[in-house]
């Protein structure tokens, strides 16, 4: 793995890309942890139909558990949460 910083003081915030052959595990764990770390506010780790999504904690109206597995109900949506209530 490569780790490269550049300066570019026309920036108004710090972008982070990554560039990679295969979105793996490795690649999946490093943005999250870039997103944790961010000064953005906090989001949390969903999935629906296969896909990711990062959504601020505020969309959340609340959660349940079914079949061990937590789920989080935003106004529109149910996504599954791989955490569990107590986290």
């Amino acid at each position: 793995m490569k780790l490269k910083i550049e300066i570019d003081e026309n920036l108004t915030e710090p972008e982070v890309v990554i560039r990679c052959a295969r979105a793996d595990e490795e690649v999946l764990s490093i943005q999250r942890r870039v997103l944790e770390h961010s000064d953005q506010p906090s989001r949390l780790v969903l999935y629906r139909d296969g896909v990711e999504y990062y959504l601020p904690a505020e969309h959340i109206l609340f959660f349940e558990t079914q079949d061990e597995q937590v789920y989080a109900h935003t106004a529109r949506d149910v996504y599954r949460i791989k955490r569990r209530l107590y986290e």
